[in-house]
């Protein structure tokens, strides 16, 4: 029987994949080749789920071939804050994810994201959704540690804890965890519907999804 939810944030709770996909094209508009702008595109597309610290360092040294040090990469994440946060905090909710919160009297619920820490708990609070969860979790620290904190702090066998996510980073440290995984599908991340697990295109039968898990 599953007893806690743990949901990634964007492509889950939030249909905000395309803000974050615009903003990383307008962060490296002008600033290199059409070839280049079309790989880091498309990497970020590739890494759902992925600290955008991490992909800020391969896009540099992978594909415009450039060293990046620490105050480059904050500047960075910055300026991509500035892009996005105030149009996540205004996109839409997954379809069936709000009625499903507010019936919710039985699961314990948890956000694990790949945005950093302090920006994640503050979208989540000015979208009134704290009050849903019982911890709200980014980055820096890597999702299968925080999956693994939030299991011993309820003492929860793995069996009775699902992860769901849209990046096959989610799927990889669910695995790693040995906790469920269900994949929520878009137009995104239309590879993982050859993964070996449950997948749902909205949350609106999500009640169905976690009875079949236990």
């Amino acid at each position: 029987m599953i007893k806690t939810i743990i949901f990634d944030f964007d492509g889950v709770l939030v249909e905000s994949n395309s803000i974050k996909t615009e903003a990383f094209g307008a962060l490296f508009k002008g600033k290199c080749s059409d070839e280049q702008h079309r790989q880091i595109v498309q990497h970020h597309i590739d890494n759902l789920g992925v600290s955008r610290y991490k992909k800020f360092v391969h896009i540099y040294r992978g594909i415009l071939g450039k060293d990046i040090g620490q105050v480059e990469l904050d500047e960075l994440s910055r300026s991509f804050s500035e892009l996005v946060v105030e149009r996540v905090v205004e996109a839409q909710a997954v379809r069936g994810v709000m009625d499903f919160l507010r019936n919710n009297t039985k699961y314990r619920c948890f956000v694990v994201s790949a945005t950093p820490h302090v920006e994640i708990n503050r979208i989540v609070r000015l979208r009134s959704m704290e009050k849903y969860f019982e911890g709200i979790y980014g980055s820096p620290r890597e999702k299968d540690a925080l999956i693994n904190d939030i299991q011993r702090s309820g003492r929860d066998p793995a069996e009775t804890v699902v992860y769901i996510g849209d990046g096959m980073n989610d799927y990889r440290a669910a695995t790693k965890c040995g906790v469920h995984f269900i994949a929520r599908i878009h137009e995104y991340n239309e590879e993982m519907l050859s993964l070996d697990c449950p997948k749902v295109h909205d949350l609106q039968d999500i009640e169905q999804e976690l009875q079949r898990l236990g």
